[in-house]
């Protein structure tokens, strides 16, 4: 904070010895008869202030606004230089250039206002109604000041305008004038102060005020008529003073931080561990920071985005003048990607293994359904098994009861199949059709009739039965 002070003051230091040489330029002009010297270094200075300005504000609305307000401190001293010396004298054209002075006198503390509002504000957003009402009451002011020979309600001179460049004096609306301008200045230091984001900025309002001080002891001195003279000559006049006081404050305040600019912008870039740099429009590097990989000509003219290397990135944006280029180490985001990719084959082995698993587990409950149904089918049949092992053994020792025992085993074997066969049946249908016991109990009654049973099956229709009371009617058999 203490260098912001020290540089502010020396920043006003600095404007008072401009003002003070323009003043002594001015007054070796009119002595030497050379009226265009101290017109030519103010319009320099003016030049050479509003470029400064455009290179240095940041936002494109600020910038604009100080820059309007630059220009007309070029046109009011170019109405000076105009009044006291190409229209030099008490004709109406000298008057009507001094009522023009009212213009930029009134713009500027109006810019400045609007300027206050548009820092820091969104770009998208528009001026409050407030600070574009103000514009009417200002012009207003303008055309009374313009039309002042018809009313002298701002100037009041003597019948036929005689001696009008010096016998006047200040009208009402004069006093209201410097009241509005007045006004409008604090206004500016006050809505910058409020929108200002630096604590610091906020502390040191008061330095933009010491301009604005000096430039109303001038007016006062001014309007009592003791002004600083040099061989009888004004030292300092109304214009470039008011030009000098204006630039002065906003220096001041870009200064101490409320006008965000370009200032520190070269440090800031060099202290930024990004590895950035900045070629002109030729390719050629301005600014690069220490990390930043030395680009080849063919690198700088590629757009877009491409890869310098397996873990770096680098980009390329336009800006004004050039080109900015920066790298990005995307190291850690291919570490990640490779632990996803790990992650991820990981994944699918350990969803393939629990495929393997569910199949593997479904084919045990499947296998073990088909034991319990097999295991239910055997315990059904027990009996008839346990007739086909005795007619088997009886059939062993006796070689006479062969041919009738093979006939009975074939039945008892029939009824083994086709019950077996209802009973699966029955596992996966509640209802079966008619016609499946129909051909249990006929291919039973062939295998009877082999064992000279007369036995005869007549059946038909598509009619359902639950397979359950199917198996008992076949087990009746």
């Amino acid at each position: 904070m203490e260098r912001q002070v020290k540089y502010s003051l020396i920043k006003i230091m600095v404007f008072i010895c401009l003002l003070l040489v323009g003043g002594f330029l001015d007054i070796l002009g009119i002595g030497l008869g050379i009226r265009t010297l101290s017109m030519a270094y103010y319009f320099l200075l003016g030049v050479f202030y509003a470029e400064r300005l455009s290179q240095r504000i940041v936002d494109e609305r600020v910038r604009r606004l100080l820059f309007s307000c630059a220009w007309m401190m070029v046109f009011f001293l170019l109405l000076r230089s105009l009044k006291y010396h190409a229209f030099h004298g008490t004709g109406t054209p000298a008057r009507m250039l001094w009522y023009l002075y009212y213009v930029p006198t009134l713009l500027i503390p109006f810019l400045s206002l609007l300027t206050a509002f548009c820092v820091d504000a969104p770009r998208e957003k528009k001026l409050s109604p407030l600070a574009v009402a103000l514009a009417a009451p200002t012009l207003l002011m303008i055309l009374v000041v313009l039309s002042n020979d018809f009313h002298q309600l701002v100037f009041q001179f003597q019948p036929g305008f005689a001696a009008w460049d010096g016998a006047y004096e200040h009208g009402l609306i004069y006093f209201i004038i410097a009241g509005w301008v007045l006004v409008l200045s604090l206004s500016t230091v006050f809505v910058l102060t409020r929108k200002c984001r630096l604590s610091a900025g906020k502390k040191l309002f008061w330095i933009p005020l010491l301009p604005i001080l000096g430039g109303l002891v001038y007016v006062v001195t001014y309007a009592l008529g003791v002004p600083l003279k040099v061989n009888g000559y004004n030292l300092i006049e109304f214009p470039e003073m008011t030009c000098f006081v204006i630039a002065c404050f906003w220096e001041c305040g870009i200064t101490i931080g409320l006008i965000p600019s370009n200032k520190g912008y070269e440090k800031l870039f060099m202290a930024s561990d990004v590895a950035v740099q900045i070629a002109d429009g030729e390719f050629a590097t301005v600014y690069a920071r220490g990390a930043a990989t030395q680009l080849s000509t063919e690198q700088k003219v590629a757009g877009g985005e491409h890869p310098l290397s397996e873990n770096v990135i680098l980009h390329r944006a336009t800006i004004q003048g050039g080109y900015v280029y920066w790298q990005s180490d995307v190291s850690e985001l291919n570490r990640v990607n490779r632990e996803l990719r790990e992650m991820k084959d990981r994944l699918a082995e350990e969803t393939e293994l629990i495929r393997l698993q569910n199949e593997l587990a479904e084919k045990r409950v499947e296998i073990e359904e088909k034991s319990r149904v097999y295991d239910a089918i055997a315990k059904q049949v027990l009996p008839q098994s346990q007739k086909i092992a005795d007619l088997a053994d009886e059939a062993g020792e006796n070689v006479a009861s062969y041919e009738q025992n093979a006939e009975k085993i074939c039945f008892y074997g029939t009824f083994i199949k086709r019950f077996a066969n209802l009973m699966l049946l029955s596992e996966n249908y509640p209802r079966i059709p008619v016609s499946e016991l129909g051909l249990a109990i006929d291919e039973s009654f062939r295998a009877l009739r082999e064992l000279k049973v007369p036995a005869v099956l007549s059946a038909g229709g598509d009619a359902q039965l639950e397979a359950r009371r199917a198996m008992r009617i076949y087990a009746c058999l």
